[in-house]
């Protein structure tokens, strides 16, 4: 039986059961061991000797792997994993792979509940780390361009690439020149050129500065879910336009949609959820021990460690 078989059998321990309502301890809980898992897979990954790492990550592992709800098997597990990095390392990329999908779908489920929760500041730092999607509505569409711009010119490591970025702006903005002028200034072009270049970039970050703001200045938050609800509906709806002609076998069409859901729906998800979870997991905790939780503030602005 293959691996990725294993670790989604009736004997794996899922961190977050998908068709669950939303309830915030047990979201806290499973996305403080996901995080844990994360970071100890990259730091095995990153440097296979490490026998601490290695140890922590089959710790971590070994309940979730077939006889692992019971302490014999997880030892086994344990003793398995810890013996070869490489096994540790593919037990942890399948694991890790299905508890994307289940807590996708499980915030998929309690989406508007997620939505809500959700603060505006996670929220728009959300809509400028996903893949957004062009609707056709203009207003939509306009933002979706002008996140991508931002992306780009954020991302541009040369005065050369940030010139392609708003290459068509300058050339429109040189055209509504009078003609004279433009042969006048053709004289000092490449001088002209930057400039035409600063001034575009400096008027799409201002632009960009303004997005999803009130008249106060704050973060809209009402606007920022909309639009992201907008944007789930139209991969919903491309999915559904996809597989519609594949009939009439209702199983391969649920193959094709759960391919196409799991490449342009789940790290949507899987982001959001992620972009809740620290306020999550410090409400949980606060409330699990405040005591405790009141000591580490402390520590904190002390700047010492607990």
């Amino acid at each position: 039986m293959a691996l990725e078989d294993k670790v989604n059998g009736d004997e794996a321990i899922p961190f977050v059961i998908p068709q669950s309502d939303y309830d915030r301890e047990v979201f806290a809980y499973h996305m403080d061991k996901l995080k844990d898992l994360e970071e100890y897979n990259a730091a095995v990954a990153q440097n296979k000797e490490d026998i601490g790492n290695l140890k922590d990550l089959a710790d971590k592992l070994a309940p979730h792997l077939p006889g692992g709800a019971t302490n014999e098997g997880a030892g086994r597990n344990y003793a398995e994993l810890v013996a070869d990095p490489h096994k540790a390392l593919v037990a942890a990329d399948s694991i890790l792979g299905a508890e994307y999908v289940g807590l996708a779908k499980y915030v998929e489920k309690n989406r508007d509940e997620v939505l809500d929760k959700a603060s505006p500041e996670q929220l728009w730092i959300l809509v400028q780390s996903v893949p957004l999607y062009k609707t056709g509505k203009k207003e939509h569409d306009e933002i979706v361009d002008l996140v991508g711009k931002v992306k780009q010119i954020r991302e541009a490591k040369s005065e050369q690439e940030l010139e392609s970025i708003v290459q068509k702006d300058v050339d429109a903005s040189f055209k509504k020149l009078p003609v004279e002028i433009q042969g006048y200034v053709g004289v000092y072009q490449r001088d002209v050129q930057h400039n035409f270049v600063q001034y575009h970039i400096q008027r799409i970050t201002e632009k960009f500065s303004k997005l999803f703001r009130n008249d106060k200045k704050e973060i809209d938050k009402e606007a920022i879910v909309k639009f992201l609800e907008d944007n789930y509906k139209y991969v919903e709806d491309f999915m559904e336009d996809e597989v519609k002609d594949i009939e009439p076998d209702e199983k391969k069409r649920e193959k094709a949609r759960a391919k196409l859901w799991n490449k342009n729906l789940k790290h949507q998800y899987v982001a959001l959820a992620k972009a809740l979870s620290p306020t999550e997991v410090k409400e949980q905790k606060t409330e699990d021990n405040p005591e405790w939780e009141r000591i580490k503030a402390e520590a904190r602005g002390q700047k010492m460690s607990t």
